[in-house]
């Protein structure tokens, strides 16, 4: 009988442990509603596991999953100041691999139990400062956005200024400025826009003295032609594309990045900022904007008005509650 060197045998080496889970999660976990994790969530649950991992180098799985390390290292995160949607993420890969541990035998009990998600405050929210709103402004009154000085980019500079006053002014979303025809703006006795906003919702917003100044102007300067409030030199009216490159140039302008729905945003928290501080009863401001933002529910508004950092701060320290 011939001995035989076992020392010679290429022999498969041993799935390290990280592999073994991903091809678990890749074929037995599954996605909220069903259906198998797509191979972008899969590499995504892998670094944040090899992160888990190279927190405690050396340490086998079992180890790994011990409630004092699970603790210590969800402490650690929470002590690195990290970001809410990362610190998330990492809890649930934690608790996917505690998942298929249990299911393998590897631990008997879920050392995660007492690991509560962090709380997402979704800051900063779309609304503009006043000082970025002077900014723009000042960009659009003077037309530093504008290539060229001949006549009829002076044109273009003044239908680019009406477009800004639209959007600074008043809370409508991008498609309902497009969609204005000479006679929606009704400017005699109390001035209105009359506009039709999502849902078929009609309305008639009332108009300030400064956007009812550069409206009477505009249509004083408007081609004769066509209907559309905001048109070409021919009269034709132009698209919300069109629109929002002319926006972002006059932001670019005044170094501001700067997108319409922004706009929106900052109008709905200015109107109740201006509200509030005038002594209205928050009941009824809140009324009036929603209102003016031409919302149903006001649930849509309050997606609006969420607060800003520096007015949590402020919130705390008047509470006595030191911030973090």
């Amino acid at each position: 009988m011939i001995a035989t060197d076992l020392s010679t045998w290429r022999v498969a080496p041993t799935l390290h442990w990280i592999e073994a889970w991903a091809t678990w999660l890749k074929l037995d976990e599954t996605k909220h509603g069903g259906g198998t994790l797509a191979d972008k969530s899969v590499a995504a649950y892998v670094q944040s596991a090899l992160h888990f991992e190279r927190s405690r180098a050396g340490l086998d799985v079992h180890e790994l999953l011990s409630e004092a390390h699970v603790r210590a290292y969800f402490a650690g995160l929470e002590a690195s100041k990290t970001p809410p949607k990362t610190f998330n993420h990492r809890l649930t890969t934690v608790r996917k691999i505690v998942k298929w541990a249990l299911q393998t035998g590897v631990i008997d009990s879920d050392p995660t139990r007492r690991i509560e998600r962090s709380q997402e405050i979704r800051l900063p929210r779309r609304a503009r400062t006043s000082d970025e709103i002077a900014a723009i402004d000042t960009a659009a009154i003077i037309g530093s956005h504008l290539r060229r000085r001949t006549e009829q980019a002076g044109w273009l500079g003044e239908r680019d200024f009406i477009i800004w006053m639209l959007f600074k002014n008043t809370t409508l979303r991008i498609d309902m400025i497009a969609r204005l025809d000479i006679d929606d703006a009704m400017l005699t006795d109390e001035p209105v826009l009359r506009v039709i906003g999502k849902g078929n919702v009609h309305a008639r917003l009332p108009i300030n003295d400064e956007l009812r100044h550069a409206l009477d102007y505009w249509l004083s300067v408007r081609p004769k032609r066509g209907t559309a409030l905001i048109c070409e030199i021919t009269g034709q009216r132009i698209t919300t594309g069109q629109i929002r490159r002319r926006l972002q140039a006059i932001g670019a302008a005044a170094g501001i990045k700067i997108r319409p729905h922004d706009m929106r945003h900052t109008r709905i928290h200015m109107l109740m900022q201006y509200l509030l501080k005038n002594g209205v009863p928050f009941e009824a401001a809140l009324s009036i904007v929603q209102t003016l933002a031409m919302h149903r529910d006001p649930r849509s508004t309050w997606a609006y008005l969420r607060a800003s950092y520096d007015e949590l701060v402020q919130v705390n320290n008047l509470a006595g509650v030191p911030a973090h």
